[in-house]
């Protein structure tokens, strides 16, 4: 049976890039009828071409565009309906800012209620991607609580986003009507660990159109990224294929289109001065040897 929750952490790795390449244009220069060159989009936007060839194929698996075997792209209408909503600035804040401060309470309240409680005015694909934006960082808020009833869990939290809280969790079924008690849906989120491996994430996804339209090459954004904001890095590990959330071959394709063990790629960062900051952390913990691993690296002389 399929986790429930990864179409959630999919939404939260692509919103950005979502965002990002709205914002440059990618779609408006792609036609509904006509296929074009990728290789001519990617030069017409200044793009970095591996880091835009792993978003097209994003948008790809979204059904919104669609490709030939010439490598000639086209738009679907199931791009349509983009609405801008700023997604990407959350990825710049620790959930536990989000539900506390008043300026970060109050945008993340409006988000909600744009992408879950009000009717929307065109029925658009992208609201699913813009809902795992949202979900994800609540849901490691929460979980950073401990297990706790609903209000204890928020109690802390603005009042009037307390209040959006209450409404959302009981729309989607993981709240009681009592507005006090989790649901058994609502348990299995806060326990499942999928929001908080998409999470890791954050760091390196606020600046994602660094990657995608880089001024001095993804290499460099990469190793500046490290450096300066302790970008987590994703190693794959030989004994077996990432499940889930696809996250080697979406996320980690901006940086390297090659795979490696992990015990290659930690020889790899040290030779350029990076170094694990704490005891990676293993996923699924439950499998040996594990899937996926995530290291938090920093630079050290």
């Amino acid at each position: 049976m399929s986790d429930p929750l990864v179409p959630y952490g999919q939404a939260y790795l692509t919103a950005p890039v979502v965002e990002a390449c709205r914002r440059r244009g990618v779609f408006e220069l792609l036609d509904l009828h006509e296929f074009r060159e990728r290789r001519g989009l990617v030069e017409q936007l200044h793009a970095n071409e591996t880091s835009l060839g792993v978003a097209l194929e994003i948008f790809e698996s979204l059904g919104w565009i669609e490709r030939r075997g010439d490598d000639t792209i086209r738009r679907t209408r199931e791009a349509d309906g983009y609405v801008e909503l700023g997604l990407t600035s959350l990825y710049a804040i620790d959930p536990q800012h989000l539900l506390v401060e008043h300026a970060h309470a109050d945008a993340l309240r409006e988000k909600i209620e744009q992408c879950f409680l009000r009717r929307p005015a065109v029925q658009s694909a992208w609201l699913e991607q813009a809902r795992g934006a949202i979900v994800v960082p609540l849901i490691v808020a929460l979980r950073a609580t401990g297990p706790k009833s609903f209000p204890e869990s928020v109690a802390g939290a603005e009042p009037r986003l307390a209040a959006t809280l209450t409404e959302l969790f009981i729309r989607q079924g993981w709240l009681e009507a009592d507005a006090e008690t989790w649901t058994s849906a609502g348990i299995s989120v806060l326990e499942d660990q999928t929001m908080e491996a998409a999470a890791r994430w954050r760091t390196a996804l606020r600046s994602i159109e660094d990657l995608l339209f880089p001024t001095h090459g993804s290499m460099s954004v990469v190793l500046n990224l490290a450096e300066s904001s302790r970008l987590p890095i994703l190693a794959r590990h030989a004994e077996g294929e990432l499940s889930g959330i696809p996250f080697g071959e979406w996320f980690g394709g901006f940086a390297n289109d090659t795979s490696m063990t992990a015990d290659a790629f930690i020889t790899m960062a040290a030779s350029v001065g990076l170094f694990n900051n704490d005891i990676p952390v293993r996923y699924p913990r439950s499998v040996q040897p594990c899937l996926i691993s995530f290291h938090d690296f920093t630079r050290r002389e």
